[in-house]
């Protein structure tokens, strides 16, 4: 069996070299690991990685299936250049999804198979292919990019009671003057306020990002505080805290049972605030508890580890589904209509969530003359 893993960002990389271990473990086979116009180089990592341009995405019909961890276009353009080929076409996610990003369910549509994250999307992705009349594709699967073998090695933080803590940055908030002085304030508070308690301070690749390099500079001056760029297994295994605004981290923490919070609800944007919602995982006061606050039916609801197994012949090619060009307003309409649990002003009065809708519907379209569409 041959089987090709696409991705393009670091945390694409992530999911796949993952869920590689998992499937290729499995099925007895070697991982092909393929970045498309890739922003990533992975030579530090003991991986063989192919690059190309979408251009050349027709190698891919040498392969038996392909997992793909992409954005919406990328992912229609290698189901576009496949759909005459007996090459089946899986798609992924590479972190946590809220449910008012609708065009990364849509967007997935015409994939042979997607493998949901969790019982809430599930839930959400049945109910989007019922109201736009369409087969559903998709499976429970899991958190793809969770690392099964270290959920094992993990001990819980009630019997671990090292005192070290993980901080995971996010270079993508938009902040204004006000909130990242607000920001600043907060986490130099806790840090001061912990002072027995050991942090790392894992940064992301915006390091040439003159707001986080100032940040950086002055987090380091705390005496418990390291600046890092990389968490070992070892040093995710000995954690026995993860702190974090929003970061998708925070749920390998809960997986890992580990005693997990988020700093301040009012600097999540509001597809974080969607999922993290009814978690109970932020934080009252800047010092750090010993305990789990995380509400256990939204745990059961929001989270799951990834399946160890999955039955790769059972997939089918699917026949694409089309929308009528111009027709993305009705079901613009008929998903804010419908969806009740969702807020209903987000769809009507965001430009921003409805383009994202109107270009996931044109994805769906896509033939093999996608070069022409950006």
């Amino acid at each position: 069996m041959k089987i090709a893993f696409l991705f393009k960002r670091d945390s694409h990389f992530k999911a796949v070299k993952s869920t590689a271990l998992r499937v290729c473990a499995q099925y007895n086979c070697e991982a092909t690991f393929v970045g498309i116009d890739s922003e990533v180089l992975c030579s530090q990592e003991p991986y063989s990685v192919i690059y190309i341009t979408k251009e050349d995405l027709g190698i891919l019909s040498e392969y038996d299936y392909v997992i793909a961890c992409l954005g919406g276009y990328l992912l229609n353009c290698t189901i576009a250049m496949l759909k005459d080929t007996d090459t089946k076409v899986i798609s992924i996610f590479p972190g946590i999804v809220s449910h008012y990003q609708l065009d990364a369910f849509i967007s997935r549509l015409n994939a042979d198979q997607v493998w949901l994250n969790s019982k809430a999307d599930s839930e959400l992705y049945s109910k989007l292919c019922r109201l736009l009349k369409c087969s559903n594709n998709s499976i429970l699967y899991g958190m793809s990019w969770i690392d099964l073998s270290l959920i094992l090695k993990s001990k819980s933080s009630k019997e671990n009671g090292s005192g070290n803590i993980i901080f995971f940055e996010q270079t993508g908030l938009f902040l204004n003057a006000e909130e990242k002085l607000y920001f600043k304030k907060k986490l130099s508070s806790i840090f001061s306020k912990n002072i027995k308690l050991n942090f790392k301070y894992k940064i992301r690749d915006n390091t040439n990002n003159i707001y986080f390099k100032e940040l950086r500079q002055s987090f380091s001056k705390h005496i418990n505080v390291d600046i890092v760029e990389e968490i070992t297994d070892i040093e995710t295994l000995d954690a026995e805290f993860y702190l974090s605004i929003s970061s998708s981290a925070i749920v390998e923490g809960l997986l890992y049972r580990k005693y997990c919070f988020l700093i301040v609800k009012e600097l999540i944007d509001k597809d974080s605030l969607e999922f993290f919602r009814n978690s109970k995982l932020f934080l009252n006061e800047d010092t750090l508890i010993y305990e789990d606050t995380v509400d256990e039916n939204w745990l059961d609801y929001r989270v799951q580890s990834p399946n160890k197994y999955v039955n790769l012949d059972a997939i089918k090619k699917k026949l694409p589904h089309r929308f009528i060009k111009g027709n993305w307003i009705t079901c613009y309409l008929l998903l804010a209509l419908s969806l009740s649990k969702l807020n209903f002003a987000i769809f009507l009065f965001d430009k921003e969530k409805k383009k994202s809708i109107v270009k996931s519907i044109d994805y769906l379209n896509l033939r093999s003359d996608f070069n022409e569409m950006e």
